[in-house]
Order: C-alpha cells, then structure tokens, then sequence
C-alpha cells in the first residue's frame, strides 16, 4: 500500500494529532489536535513534511502526480463539509494555503488567501453574499498574493516599493483616500484589472484562472519557501535541521472582510514581550490576516486593559480611545467571550503560551492556528516560573523551558536612568520588544549586514518589516518601524530573536530614496544615532547611556532551581534501582550459597558487600557513559555491549590468564571482572576482604567516574530525550 501523504482535518474530527508535528508540521498538527479538543476550526487537510523532502528529491512534476489523487479527494471532502465546491461560479469554495514546518518559523515561509477565484467566480460570489465589496477585495487581495509568491512580483530594486503596493498608493490617491478598507467597489474592480495587466507586463503570462491550476501553483510555491533566502537564514539562526522541510496545510477560506460583523487578528495567552499572565493581543474589524501582521493598518486590542494601556502610550484620552479606538471586549464583547474561554483551554491544554490567530465572519468565531508563542528571554523566564507556580509544569519543564542563548538577553545593558532624563525624546511607538538599543540609522537589511561587518552597531528603520528584512533585523541592536502593532511582522520576529523593538511609531516619516527619517520637524540621515527603549516605546535622538542589567526576581529563582546539586539529582535517580538491584543479590547470595551450598568459605556478608559494589559500580558505569555520549539511545547501547562482552572476559566463562595478552589487559576496564577476583578471594579462597584490596579499589574507582562528567551529565539530564 502507498504511504498516505495527505491528512484531513473538520467538523471535530481529524486523521492527525499534535504528537504527528514532525509528519504534519506544527501548524498542521495542532490544527488536528484543535479539532479533536473542541475548537472551532475551518475544514482542510496537511500535505506531510515527508512530501517536501520527495519535492526536493523527485522533483515537481512527479509529486504533484503521486499527490494528485489524495488531494482532489481532500478537496472533496472539505467541500462537502462547507457545502459548496472548488472552482465553483455559483456556489464556489475558497481555500488558503500555508506553510508549516516541526518548528515554528513565522513569516519565513509563503501563504496564499482567497484561492480559487478568477472573473466568472468572482461575480458569483458577488451573488452569493450579496456583496459586492467583500467579493472584490478577497479577489484583488489574491491576485496581489499569488502574483507575488508563485508568480514572482517583487520590487526591481531595494528602494523601490512592491509593484502590486505602488499601484494601490496610485489608485488610493487618484481616490482621495488614505486606507486600503476606503476603496469603493468600483476602485478594486480597478486594481484587479491593473494588478493582471502588471502580471502579464512583467511575467509575460497570463494570471491563471483554473483553480487547481492555481492549487498547485501555491502549493509548489510554499515547497519552494522552504529554501528561500530568509527561511534558509532563520534556520541557521534558530538551529533547525534543512531535512525536516515543511507541511503545507489547505484550509477552506473563513472572511474577516464581510463587514462590521467580521474582523480578523492574533492573540496570545500571556504578554509576549514581559510574561505578565494576562491575556492580549490586537484585532481589525473588516480585514483579513496579513492585514494586522503586515503593518499597513494599525491594529485595535483586544482586551479594554490592553487598549487603555495602548492609548496611554499612545497620547489617547479615554473618550476618544472609546470612541474611535474599542476593545474587542468592548465592541464585540460575545464573541470576546468566546475568544478568551478558548484561549485559556488552548493554554491549559498545551501547558505553554500560546500564539494564535482567529477570524470573525459575520459573528462566528473560527480559530486558525494556535502555536507556543516566540517571547522574550524576559517573558521566557516569567512564563516558565509562573507556569511552575500555578502547577501547570514540573521542576525539569521550567528548566527546559529556558533557553540558554535567550537568558543572555537579560544580562544586557540597559538605559541609565539619570541619562534618561537628559536624553531627547523624539517619538513614542509600541514597546514590541524590551531591552535598549543604541545605534546608527539604517533602512536596508544588506545595508546592515554590511555596517554590522564593519564593527558598527546600527538600529534598522522601517516603514514596515517583511521576511526579506530578516538579515537586517538578525545583526541590528534594534528595530523602529512607523507601521505596525505589538503583533506586527517586526514585533514578532524581534521577541523571538530578542532584539529590541519599538513599532508603530506613527509620526515617523521615511523616505528611502533620500535615506532620510523625519520626526516633527527634525530631519535625521542615514548613519545619525538614536537609540530605542523598547519597554517603554520611546525614541531618543543621539546616543544614551547604558548601565549593567540588575539580576532579581524570577531570573534569581530561576538560577536557584537551575543551580541543584547534581550529585543530589543523580543519587535521588538511583537510589530505587539501587536498593531493588541490591534485594536481587542477596536472594542470589542466599539461594547460591545457602540452599545451593556452593562453596563459600568467607561467609555469606563479605560476597554481599561484593555484591552491593558490583551495584554501585556497575550504576556508576553506566552513568559515566550517559555523560560521555551524552544520549541515553548511545549509552544504553554501550552498557549493553560492555555487559555482553564481560561476561566472557571476566572470568567467569574462561580463564583470563590463558586469554591472549591485549584482552587480559582490558578485563580491568569491567566491574565484573573484579568481583569475580573478589568471589575467588572470598568465596573459593576463604581470604579477608584485606587481601582483596585491589579489587574493591578497582570498584571504588568506577564509582567515581560519574564526577568527571558533571557538567555533561547536567545537561544530558536537563535536555533528556531519547531518540530513536
């Protein structure tokens, strides 16, 4: 039988689970197990990671035809569920595609919304939903996408802006107008027809209009994403193996762009950026996903706190922030109802915070990802040890929990506060990401690299970020971006790389051809200093001063727990196997030498004290080479061939003295070698156990070689998994 390639998932019920991530993907995995735990999910299916690997060994044409079969059966299923059909002009079903590797990697990879539109399907969905608005945007919406990740719309040149975006800021000014949601129907009809005549112009091919034609396209697209530039960068950066590849997961569209009762956003069960134990994230109504990532409009919170906290920062008054500025909780607050029970039974399901994306259509709630969030070293370390308070997790998960390299983060420098004073505040955005950054402007990612390979420490302005920035944001102290939440392309990826961010600072103007930024009247080139403190949002011209980082509170009870003797650890471990393995000696002592009346002309306590010796020299042996292999698959093998071989090395099969020279040699090197010379000294002999004094040296011996690898031992222990 053929290896399934493909697994469905909906209406409850799904063929994967969240333990299939390496097969399934993340993503995928954990859209399965959402199913599975109650959670309402659009339709869809996974195409599996082993797929992508086939991608890159047999090549396009041959995967699409082992593929083809499995997934037009998918696809059938989805539509059943959804009640309406691919490709369809009346009733059409509309997916999206997406990428999802084992370990997350957010925005390095592609995605593709609305498929499955062309002209005819268009005006049937028109049609179908009586609006005509909606219809429209998702088509224009998906001409833009497609064009750019199959189709290979990109910018000319770093300074100039994306082909598909240079013609919305021409259609939005013949317009009159300053957002994408001010266009009128008539508008998008516009950019459609512009976008295609683009594509034609620079591809010299004709959009498609065949559904599975574009299917294919996309998914071939997302196999391709996986060995682009910035993916292949973050790899690298984030120590994630090539061969593991990506799923691609298909699910049917769900519209956040229906109208005043639709909205689209991202959320997170705990404060990404601090820790703190409170719910947030940031939404738009009558907008679809990239829409809130991408920066292009400026999100609203979620929760009331996090909307007061925001206009704070931000300058708002209360009225006005009411009035122009709601909560979800506020002006959705049913659906804010479901939103946060679901967000805690995702959170108490997978013992992590969790990083999720939704969409409202027309008042029904749908949930489309759900991941353990990217976060601060400093909100990885609260995390962890609430998480170990609130008796969701162990000692050892905490631990694990706390990735060496991020800790780093907390002992960087910080802003003096007495320099604080003094310094000149330019701006205020969004703190995305704490710590203080201090560097030159710079507005392109190779720029950076290039000033960073010189020795100059440079912060990298931005209107907004995209994954092609990537290479930028991984060698800049800091990022400022005028465009963009505290969920936003740049916020997300810069907690994860625990750079400090500051996004949204609206009152930047950036011109990349002059390589200038402009804030309220002072003009600053590219090379001048600022310097960012991405806890409070603030922008200060020229250099700050910084002090040494204060070490307290969590990060102090983190190091306590961390720094557990190992000794200790080690013999709580053994202890049970210990006394269990000793038990099992003396009923062998007992059973040889006293029912058996095997000769023993010592007695029966001295072979006990040899017994309870070859134990502990044996567990210490064994110990030694799970810290000299540092896998447990590794050392288990070892102990076991050690066994085996001393059995017929010890002396106990064959005289050792009549064995050739070299193997007389390393009989030493096995514990049973030496309680079969403490057996014939005791046993056979009738010595006293003084007279076998080198043998119970040798076993002593054994037992301290676990302290030459206490610090390997440590680490194997902490990051313990047995692979097979």
């Amino acid at each position: 039988m053929d290896k399934k390639r493909v697994y469905t998932f909906g209406n409850g019920q799904a063929e994967g689970k969240a333990g299939m991530r390496n097969l399934l993907g993340g993503k995928g995995a954990n859209l399965a197990e959402m199913n599975l735990i109650g959670v309402p999910v659009p339709p869809g299916f996974t195409i599996t990671t082993e797929v992508c690997t086939e991608y890159y060994e047999m090549g396009q044409d041959k995967v699409v035809a082992l593929l083809k079969n499995e997934v037009e059966q998918a696809i059938a299923h989805v539509e059943t569920l959804m009640r309406s059909k691919f490709g369809d002009v009346e009733n059409p079903l509309l997916v999206s595609v997406r990428s999802g590797a084992r370990a997350s990697m957010p925005g390095m990879m592609d995605t593709i919304l609305n498929l499955g539109l062309n002209d005819e399907v268009v005006e049937g969905l028109t049609r179908k939903t009586g609006n005509a608005r909606f219809a429209w945007d998702s088509y224009r919406r998906f001409v833009q996408m497609y064009g750019d990740v199959v189709l290979g719309m990109k910018p000319v040149n770093k300074e100039d802006v994306d082909p598909f975006e240079a013609i919305i800021e021409e259609v939005k000014h013949a317009k009159g107008v300053k957002l994408d949601n001010e266009l009128e129907v008539e508008d998008l009809k516009e950019l459609v027809k512009k976008f295609k005549a683009a594509v034609k112009e620079q591809t010299g091919k004709d959009f498609p209009t065949c559904a599975y034609e574009q299917l294919w396209g996309a998914v071939c697209a997302v196999f391709n994403s996986w060995m682009n530039e910035r993916a292949i960068l973050y790899r690298k950066m984030e120590g994630i193996p090539d061969e593991w590849g990506t799923a691609v997961s298909v699910q049917a569209m769900v519209f956040g762009n229906m109208g005043e009762s639709s909205a689209t956003g991202v959320c997170f069960s705990r404060d990404a950026a601090t820790g703190e134990d409170l719910f947030n994230g940031e939404y738009l109504i009558n907008a679809q996903g990239e829409d809130v990532v991408a920066g292009i409009r400026t999100p609203q919170q979620i929760t009331k706190i996090g909307s007061q906290r925001w206009a704070q920062l931000a300058g708002v008054s209360e009225e006005e922030r009411a009035a122009k500025y709601p909560s979800m909780e506020e002006a959705m607050p049913e659906i804010y109802k479901e939103l946060d029970e679901l967000q805690t039974k995702l959170e108490n399901h997978y013992h992590d915070m969790q990083d999720m994306e939704f969409t409202v259509q027309e008042g029904k709630l749908w949930f489309l990802q759900t991941r353990n969030g990217k976060r601060t070293g400093a909100a990885m370390v609260k995390i962890a040890m609430d998480l170990l308070h609130q008796g969701m997790i162990d000692e050892k998960t905490a631990l694990l929990r706390c990735e060496p390299n991020k800790l780093d983060e907390l002992l960087h420098p910080v802003f003096d506060k007495a320099a604080l004073k003094q310094a000149q505040v330019l701006t205020r955005g969004l703190p995305a990401s704490p710590g203080a950054a201090c560097g030159q402007i710079v507005f392109f990612a190779d720029d950076a690299a290039e000033w960073h390979a010189a020795g100059k420490r440079v912060v990298m302005v931005r209107i907004e970020t995209s994954p092609e920035d990537l290479a930028g944001m991984a060698v800049a102290e800091g990022i400022l971006t005028a465009r963009g939440g505290m969920t936003s392309h740049a916020a997300v990826v810069a907690r994860g790389m625990g750079k400090c961010c500051v996004s949204g600072a609206g009152a930047l103007n950036i011109d990349y051809k002059a390589r200038t930024v402009e804030v309220d009247g002072v003009v600053l080139k590219e090379g001048d200093f600022i310097s960012l403190n991405g806890s409070t949002g603030e922008v200060y011209k020229g250099k700050v001063e910084t002090k040494a980082a204060e070490l307290s509170g969590d990060f102090a009870e983190l190091m306590q727990l961390a720094d557990n003797s190992i000794v200790t650890a080690l013999v709580g471990k053994l202890i049970p196997q210990t006394v269990t393995f000793f038990i099992m000696a003396t009923f062998y002592n007992v059973y040889l030498y006293g029912f058996l009346h095997y000769p023993c002309h010592s007695g029966i306590f001295p072979m006990l004290l040899a017994g309870l010796l070859l134990v502990l020299a044996s567990q210490a042996f064994g110990v030694f080479l799970f810290g000299l292999f540092g896998s447990l698959r590794l050392a288990l093998s070892a102990a076991s061939l050690w066994g085996v071989i001393s059995f017929s090395i010890s002396g106990f099969t064959f005289p050792v003295m009549a064995m050739h020279p070299t193997l007389q040699a390393l009989s030493v090197l096995f514990p049973l070698r030496h309680y079969f010379l403490l057996y014939v000294n005791l046993a056979l002999n009738g010595y006293p156990v003084i007279y076998a004094w080198h043998a119970v040296t040798a076993l002593l011996l054994f037992m301290l070689l676990p302290f030459f690898f206490l610090k390997r031992i440590r680490t194997a222990m902490l990051h313990y998994v047995y692979i097979p």
